[in-house]
Formats: structure tokens, C-alpha cells, sequence
């Protein structure tokens, strides 16, 4: 089907697409039914309004021109086999979901993905293409396959009550920076490269995160009894912020972890693995009522206060 003028106005009821949808030009205006896509949807002019019922597409997506409207709707995208396309044209989405029904699909980003709300990959592979970058305004829930690659994802709710999920798949770069905004993990978290807390508190729900990259907060960290890993293959950096740590595991062999910007606190157990190293930079280091295990190296500066270490 394809609306090249005027407006077409959904009905209530179910509509299946079996051609596809193409607007040109004009309006589709989605209703409460279902809307069905068995094949592409292409915006090249006009505007396509979402219905507020179910919307599913079975191909591509592709917005070189026009205007999206999402509304509050979630679009599902539900191809069993094969690559599909997802070229956003720097419109939002408000839900999206990737759902392949155990099958082998693979749905991959042309450029930038915006979600106003939460972003689901319950079946299948999302692929961020060509380090395309991902920003997601509430939870993230990934029970089958990300594929990151060098891209960036960016949490910017300024709500609470937002979640992370992210199953058995990495990040390469994850920001959260929202005002507000209040993110809870849901399982341990990879970190491929960097983790940056710009805004807001990240919780980490008593899950562990490993860091092959740095770890900078400058909002607020809530270690919920959870542990943090360092180990990368280069040099790392550590802002802890002005949060407390619980457990602080040092387990970089190739170069040393280094603290910056702020002293770091750890709560219950601070280990630095063999063929190690912590360089405090200057910064002080307190471990009160905390373990402290060291079988690599604690890289001293001179001048700085070491509270409650009874082991160098």
C-alpha cells in the first residue's frame, strides 16, 4: 500500500499490509486497531501517525523523508530469518521491540536509533551496524543478542524506576546522564570499553559489572553489595565519584588501573589480583571494616592518607 496524498485514516479493526507500507506523501493515521506490516515500511514524504493498538513490521524501516509520529505505541519488529534494515531518518520511537520468535533474524541500525521509552530484544540479534549509537529514555531488556560493536548507548530518562537488562551480550560504551534518572541492573553487566555515570544514580541491583575500559561517575553509584571488575587489556582510569564501593576487584595483567579525581572508598572487600596494579595517583584510599587483598601492587604517591589498610 502506499499513501502518496491526502489522509488515510486506520480503521479500529485489524489491517494487514501484505505489500508492505510506503507513504510518499499525505497522512496515515494509525487508530486503535492492529496494524500488520508483512514487508517494508518506507517514509520518503508526509506523515506516518502510529496507532495506539499493536504495530508489527516484518521488514525494513526506512525514513529518508517525511515525518514519524510514534505517539506512546511500540513498534515490534517480528522477521524470523534473515538481515533486516533499520534506518530511523533521526525520528523517534517510543517502545521498540525486536521479536524473531526463537528464530535466527537479525536486525541492523543504518544510523542513530532514538527510544523514548524502553527498547526489548526479546528474540533475535540487534546490531548497532556501523557503531551506530543507541539512546533509550527508560529500560533496556535483552533476552537474546546485542551486538554493540563500537557504538554507544545512552540511558537519558530523568524517572525512576528504569531497568537494565542485558543477559549474556556487552555494551562497548555505556552513558547515563539524565537528571533524575534512576537505573537498577537486572543481571552482571560487560562493559567492552567504557561506563560513564554523567547524570543521575546507577544501581547495581547486588550484580557484578566487569570494565575492560574506565569507569568515570560524576553522578551517583549505589553499589547495592555488588562488585565492580577492572580487567582490561590497557590502561584503565577510575573516578569513583563521591560513591562508596562495595567489592573492587583489580584484575588488569597488561597495565595498571588508575585512580583519578576522586578518593575511593570500598565497604567490604578491595582485591588486587596477581600481575596487578592500583596507582592511587595521589588520591587516598579508605577501606574501614573492609578486606584487603593485595597479590599485585598498590602504586603509592606520597602524601596521601590510607584509611583502615592493614595489608601493603
Amino acid at each position: 500500500v502506499t499513501i502518496s496524498g491526502g489522509t488515510y485514516l486506520a480503521s479500529t479493526g485489524a489491517q494487514v499490509f501484505n505489500g508492505g507500507l510506503t507513504v510518499s506523501g499525505g497522512t496515515f493515521t494509525g487508530s486503535t486497531g492492529i496494524v500488520d506490516v508483512n514487508g517494508n515500511v518506507s517514509i520518503t514524504s508526509g506523515t506516518l501517525i502510529a496507532p495506539s493498538g499493536s504495530f508489527t513490521v516484518n521488514g525494513n524501516w526506512s525514513k529518508t523523508g517525511g515525518t514519524f509520529t510514534p505517539g506512546s505505541s511500540t513498534v515490534t519488529f517480528d522477521a524470523t530469518t534473515g538481515t533486516k534494515t533499520i534506518a530511523s531518518g533521526a525520528s523517534a520511537f517510543y517502545n521498540i521491540t525486536f521479536d524473531d520468535g526463537g528464530n535466527s533474524a537479525t536486525f541492523e541500525l543504518q544510523d542513530a536509533l532514538d527510544v523514548n521509552g524502553s527498547l526489548t530484544i526479546l528474540g533475535g540479534t540487534l546490531d548497532t551496524g556501523s557503531d551506530n549509537a543507541i539512546t533509550v529514555g527508560a529500560s533496556w531488556t535483552n533476552a537474546d543478542t546485542f551486538t554493540p560493536n563500537s557504538g554507544t548507548v545512552t540511558f537519558d530518562s530523568v524517572t525512576t524506576g528504569n531497568t537494565v537488562t542485558a543477559a549474556e551480550s556487552s555494551f562497548y560504551d555505556v552513558t547515563f546522564d539524565g537528571v533524575g534518572g534512576v537505573w537498577t541492573l537486572q543481571g552482571n553487566l560487560t562493559v567492552d570499553n567504557d561506563l560513564t555515570i554523567a547524570n543521575g544514580e546507577l544501581k547495581t541491583g547486588g550484580y557484578a559489572i566487569t570494565m575492560k575500559g574506565d569507569f568515570a561517575n560524576a553522578g551517583t553509584f549505589t553499589h547495592e553489595n555488588g562488585t565492580v571488575i577492572f580487567s582490561g587489556a590497557a590502561t584503565q582510569t577510575f573516578d569513583p565519584g563521591s560513591s562508596t564501593f562495595y567489592d573492587v576487584v583489580i584484575s588488569n595483567t597488561v597495565a595498571d588501573v588508575d585512580l583519578t579525581a576522586h578518593a575511593l572508598t570500598v565497604s567490604h572487600i578491595l582485591t588486587i589480583s596477581e600481575n596487578s596494579s592500583l596507582d592511587l595517583n595521589a588520591m587516598n584510599l579508605t577501606a574501614t571494616g573492609a578486606t584487603f587483598t593485595n597479590l599485585g601492587t598498590l602504586k603509592l604517591a606520597g602524601n596521601q592518607t590510607l584509611t583502615g589498610v592493614t595489608q601493603i
